[in-house]
């Protein structure tokens, strides 16, 4: 960001900012700048000089913003905090600080309603410390309304897809459906659903980047793996503001079946979706020169599955006030992908049942459909395991096993809870009288004592935690406190999950569709809140792992006490926010 050269008795410093405390107090110390670094200003003193220059524009900005007054240690700090809260780029921090007159070229124009800090009228490095903390504070509340979203939309169960789940699972599953162009909060939540597919854990990522997304937005051309997911997002959001259409579908298959067709890696799932894009497109009604899209493989264990979202470029297509895509549409589409990709066997089947040699040489739909029931009945005790709640916009998640004893005791205590809790407001843990606290904490006791897989998850959460604390070290009464710290903290995670579903119950409630989790739909309700729990202990896992093993190499070397503290307190707090 910033190289800064300083000279004191003769001798010469060259730094780079930001860096670490501990390191820049031992480069002064280096040239025999000792007591003087805490007051040493950035424009020197009488015996030390110091050089500033910027490497790019975020450096730039700094140092057009910096007071002479301003301190050395104090820009190595700011300098920090905006490396911090950039963790992908300088382009909206930039553009929050100095707005672009075109709103399409604004990296930071589409988070400007998540803000809720007025900007800072201070000045110097106190000014670039109060706008660091508005940004800060706009992504927070932009990942929170993410998170918001994407629990909404986990959590629905349109009707739609419930004739679909009555039968066993399908050889493929081709889902569709739209947010309606016309709602303001559409293009929000679009944009929020390309973030989804291009992120989400276990997303296969393109490579040398942290994202998966790939497509094509040029008809034409061939598939592209995106740089960079929120130019598409960003694109996704403009086209919803014109009241632009846009899809959002699944292609998924059982792991077998995945295997038999050579989908075992992120390249051949490309192919594939780019050899069978053009169904999608032609049954949708959409022209060649029109049709743009984007895609994300999703590596689930039992059922990889691609999300593809997709529209119509053309005019004519803002003009539709109400749209609507007939339930034939996706239908069709799947016994389409069906013929076209399991041509060879729908044949060998169709030979083995007599046909005609032409009916052959022009695969029907009643020959797809009968050659459907008949691996559906080869292989019902092979997919008798799995449970095909496809939720357009939640992973597929892994089966477990779960007594039915303990999914309707569960039930049962979820719904007490319920009825005990007001049915609007703010639905928090810290917030509930004592009386519900003790409910939800004896809960979630019954859930760890009945659920082994959740139990372990929760010691494998904690194990994470204490590695850090192990390697920094402390006494004994020091670490047994850190370890109840972080299994209360494991258990309001849990605690957590069994509230929001509540709060998908009484959201249910709202929009009249309490029949849904009535008597046979409880049970599944349970079993997706427990399923979420071990994705995001998981998640956690990996996260706190992740951290251990970046703090382990820095910790390489002698570093004094004071350093590895620091070390520590940097990532100590880095675990569940509840």
């Amino acid at each position: 960001m910033i190289t800064a050269v300083l000279e004191h008795r003769g001798n010469t410093l060259v730094v780079e900012l930001p860096c670490k405390l501990y390191e820049l107090q031992e480069h002064l110390s280096s040239i025999g700048i000792t007591w003087q670094a805490s007051s040493l200003p950035v424009s020197g003193t009488g015996n030390i000089r110091v050089k500033l220059e910027a490497k790019e524009l975020v450096g730039e900005m700094v140092l057009s913003q910096m007071e002479c007054v301003d301190l050395f240690l104090e820009l190595n700090r700011v300098c920090q905090e905006i490396q911090k809260v950039c963790p992908y780029g300088y382009d909206g921090f930039l553009d929050m600080l100095s707005p672009k007159s075109d709103p399409a070229c604004d990296r930071y124009f589409f988070y400007r309603t998540y803000g809720s800090v007025l900007p800072s009228t201070a000045t110097g490095l106190r000014y670039l410390e109060e706008e660091t903390e508005r940004y800060r504070t706009t992504m927070e509340n932009y990942q929170h309304a993410c998170r918001m979203e994407e629990e909404e939309e986990a959590g629905e169960t349109g009707e739609e897809w419930e004739e679909e789940r009555r039968w066993p699972i399908s050889l493929l599953v081709y889902k569709q459906r739209f947010q309606n162009p016309n709602y303001k909060s559409t293009a929000g939540k679009n944009y929020a659903h390309v973030r989804y597919i291009a992120t989400r854990p276990r997303v296969a990522k393109n490579e040398g980047m942290n994202h998966g997304l790939f497509g094509c937005l040029k008809p034409g051309t061939s598939l592209t793996e995106f740089q960079d997911w929120k130019d598409v997002a960003r694109l996704v959001y403009q086209n919803s503001r014109r009241h632009v259409t846009m899809y959002r579908s699944v292609v998924s298959f059982g792991e077998d079946t995945a295997k038999e067709l050579l989908l075992t890696d992120k390249k051949a799932w490309e192919r594939y979706i780019e050899n069978h894009i053009r169904t999608i497109a032609e049954k949708n009604g959409i022209r060649r020169e029109h049709f743009q899209w984007a895609a994300a493989l999703h590596k689930e264990k039992r059922h990889p599955h691609l999300h593809v979202v997709f529209w119509d470029d053309s005019d004519e297509k803002t003009k539709i006030k109400n749209p609507f895509t007939h339930p034939s549409v996706p239908n069709n589409i799947r016994r389409q992908m069906i013929k076209d990709t399991f041509v060879d066997r729908i044949r060998a089947y169709g030979e083995e049942k007599t046909k005609a040699a032409a009916d052959l040489r022009n695969i029907s739909d009643s020959l797809v459909n009968d050659f459907e029931r008949h691996i559906r009945l080869l292989g019902n005790k092979k997919y008798r395991k799995f449970r095909e709640e496809y939720d357009l916009d939640a992973e597929l998640t892994e089966d477990f096993d779960f007594s039915d004893h303990t999914l309707n005791e569960t039930a049962d205590r979820i719904f007490r809870l319920k009825s005990a809790l007001p049915p609007k407001g703010r639905i928090a843990y810290q917030l509930l009288p004592e009386e519900l606290k003790k409910q939800v904490d004896a809960l979630t006791a019954y859930l760890l004592s009945q659920v082994p897989e959740l139990k372990k998850l929760r010691t494998d959460y904690v194990e994470s935690r204490m590695k850090m604390v192990y390697l920094y070290g402390g006494s004994e009464e020091y670490l047994s406190s850190q370890r109840k710290k972080f299994e209360a903290e494991a258990d309001r995670i849990i605690a957590n999950r069994i509230l929001g579903m509540v709060k998908t119950l009484n959201r249910l409630d709202d929009e009249g569709r309490e029949a849904e989790y009535r008597e046979g739909r409880k049970k599944y309700y349970v079993e997706q809140m427990v399923l979420e729990m071990f994705d995001m202990f998981s998640s956690l896992v990996d996260t706190s792992c992740r951290q251990y093993d970046d703090f382990e190499k820095a910790w390489q070397g002698e570093l004094s006490k004071e350093a590895r503290k620091e070390l520590y307190l940097k990532y100590q707090d880095k675990g569940y926010e509840h």
